[in-house]
């Protein structure tokens, strides 16, 4: 259950081909829009308490409306529905370029934007993360998981750099205009694929009590609670150093935009990093350890970056804590992966992808109301200090979390004769 293919397993399949070059493109216009947009926020407000206002409008759709794109996953056609999703973040992007470079924008209409943007997202991500198990065979399952998560990073070490590039010479509105621009290589590459796996059906069980399934079966399955649990905590946690890094970059470093980009690199140089190291190996032992040591590195370095002054310094400690939460994510992302049934899958990883994308809202509302109080340093302290704790207690609950996998393997093994 736990052997790795080769890391490029997956590109020997044509749909996975096509998906991977769509998203390295778009992914590369979707960090350049995220980055000059917390750049905007800043140059027009200077305010601490906004920047995590604008992260919350905008993520906080992901935390009200991720469960039921993972509903939506499990009872319509995923292909179709992404295509739609891509499409609506295609014009969100163009109308933002439009306001930005021949108009005043002001921060109510940056809320607007954020806000739709953030609702589309809230169905995309979830649905994303459900269709890549249609893309490939199940032994290179991983792989493909690893290599989306490669391309992910990899565009976040390309488009922070040229965001800031840009921004210092020409205009936040021209990485909106790039990222517009950048969606017609996904859409072209989602036009093209081909799925003839796992056929829909129309469900018996209403939304709700499919919905009520899908979070019923989380909640008893140990192992299953357990990486939600500790992912929800590191993402709360983590959440400070992502909302304040134009603070971190312009007031303590004085790097400006372009050193903005810079940190925003290097944290994705090591997420990219991670996700390959684990992609490139062949078996998942200690899987559980993994998501735990990774948890407590995130944490302390957190605390290092909240405490250095020195602009080298901080490019080191980002580098690790991209590293060790990506090293987190993957091996979470591939475990559910791996261990959930097919007709719950979609369900499963929405409930991933809201932990992922939709506490972020929660924790930059927060961090924001405590920076007003004590400061970005400290409240970015607070939560590396907390992280650490969450790790701590996961690698404590590790005989617990591993006989759960067991006896879901046990299950497997036992229904596997049944179906074939």
């Amino acid at each position: 259950m736990f052997r790795l293919p080769e890391l490029f397993l997956a590109l020997r399949h044509r749909n996975f081909q096509l998906y991977f070059s769509g998203q390295l493109i778009s992914l590369v216009g979707t960090w350049m829009q995220s980055t000059a947009q917390a750049w905007l926020v800043y140059r027009l407000t200077h305010s601490p308490f906004l920047m995590g206002l604008v992260v919350f409008v905008g993520l906080f759709p992901a935390f009200v409306l991720g469960i039921w794109g993972g509903v939506i996953a499990d009872r319509y056609n995923k292909h179709t529905m992404i295509i739609t999703t891509q499409a609506l973040e295609m014009i969100q992007a163009f109308l933002f370029a439009a306001f930005v470079l021949w108009g005043n924008i002001t921060i109510w209409q940056i809320f607007v934007f954020v806000a739709l943007l953030g609702t589309v997202h809230a169905f995309d991500m979830p649905l994303r993360q459900s269709f890549i198990v249609d893309l490939v065979d199940p032994d290179a399952l991983p792989s493909a998981i690893a290599l989306s998560s490669s391309v992910f990073n990899a565009a976040r070490i390309v488009g922070p750099a040229l965001a800031g590039i840009l921004v210092a010479v020409t205009s936040e509105g021209y990485c909106f205009l790039i990222n517009g621009v950048s969606y017609f290589a996904v859409l072209i590459s989602l036009f093209q694929i081909k799925t003839k796996r796992h056929p829909h059906h129309r469900h018996a069980k209403n939304a709700f009590e499919s919905l009520k399934e899908g979070l019923a079966y989380s909640y008893r399955t140990y192992h299953v609670r357990s990486i939600f649990w500790i992912l929800t905590i590191a993402v709360l946690c983590g959440t400070p150093y992502l909302t304040f890094m134009p603070i971190f970059a312009n007031d303590i470093l004085h790097s400006g935009s372009r050193g903005l980009g810079i940190l925003m690199g290097s944290a994705g140089i090591g997420a990219f990093l991670g996700a390959v190291s684990l992609g490139a190996q062949k078996e998942m032992r200690g899987v559980g350890k993994i998501i735990a040591l990774a948890v407590c590195a995130f944490g302390i370095a957190l605390v290092l970056f909240a405490l250095s002054r020195n602009f080298l310094f901080s490019f080191a400690i980002l580098f690790v804590i991209g590293f060790s939460m990506m090293a987190g994510m993957v091996s979470s992302n591939i475990m559910l992966q791996l261990l959930v049934p097919d007709h719950l899958r979609g369900r499963l990883m929405s409930i991933y992808a809201t932990i992922i994308v939709g506490v972020v809202p929660i924790g930059s509302l927060l961090s924001g109301w405590s920076a007003k109080w004590i400061g970005a340093e400290k409240t970015t302290i607070a939560g590396g200090v907390l992280a650490v704790i969450a790790g701590c207690w996961f690698l404590f609950r590790l005989p617990a979390f591993k006989k759960g996998v067991r006896v879901t393997i046990e299950e497997y093994e036992k229904a596997l004769p049944l179906v074939q």
